[in-house]
This record gives C-alpha cells, structure tokens and sequence, in this order.
C-alpha cells in the first residue's frame, strides 16, 4: 500500500550528494489511519514511517525496493500529524556483494527544526 498524498504529502526533495539526500514533507491528519491510531491522540505509526521512508528512498533512487531488514529502529518522540514541515534525512551505502542483486543500507532520521522524532537503519534490494 503506498502512503504518500494518503498520510504525506512531499514537499521538497533535494539530492545532496551520491550518497545523500532530503525530503521535505507534511503528514496529513485526515489519513483514514489516523483514524484507528488514535482519535483523540493521533500517532504515526512505527511500521508507516518505515514505509515511508522506503518510499521516499524509492523516489530518489528512482527504483523498487523490497526491505529485507530492519537494522535499526529508534523512535524518540510520537511524531503526530500537526501539518507542520518535517525532513526525512537519508543516507545510502552500496552493499556489494557477488551473485545478490543490488543491495542498499538506508539511514534514515526524521526530524523538524527543533525535534528528532526517529532514526532508522534499513536495508533493501532493488525490486
């Protein structure tokens, strides 16, 4: 299922190296997940900031992904859909390796100007 103008919307996206990039976006507060997750406290859930996080990492590699590991996952604070600008920072290592398709650590860290919300370490093949 693919979340992004359900639960975010992009905003920006810049390449900032090889290896690095940012997305810019909002999280929309009329997604029907948080409906169930909750009414009256709105919480991003864990497994839909890994998905967007992949499908963000997609857009800048301009490919499918498929994960093939949570490495790593910190979620500091409740990132809640409030309309403001939060940035997805994401770091792409190469893993190569003979015979396996083309393998990618991901760091990922969502924050906004004043709060780091998750850290997250992924890895993933090209689809």
């Amino acid at each position: 299922m693919k979340l992004r103008n359900s639960l975010y919307k992009i905003e920006a996206e810049e390449i900032l190296s090889t290896n690095d990039a940012r997305v810019d976006f909002v999280l929309l507060p009329d997604c029907p997940i948080y409906r169930a997750h909750f009414p009256y406290q709105p919480i991003t859930p864990g497994v839909c900031i890994i998905q967007l996080i992949k499908e963000m990492a997609e857009g800048i590699k301009d490919t499918s992904l498929n994960v093939t590991a949570v490495k790593n996952a910190k979620f500091l604070q409740p990132l809640e859909p409030m309309g403001t600008l939060l940035s997805v920072s994401l770091h792409f290592d190469r893993i190569d390796r003979e015979m396996d398709p083309i393998k990618f650590a991901i760091k990922a860290e969502i924050k906004d100007s004043k709060t780091t919300y998750a850290k997250i370490s992924l890895q993933a093949t090209c689809a």
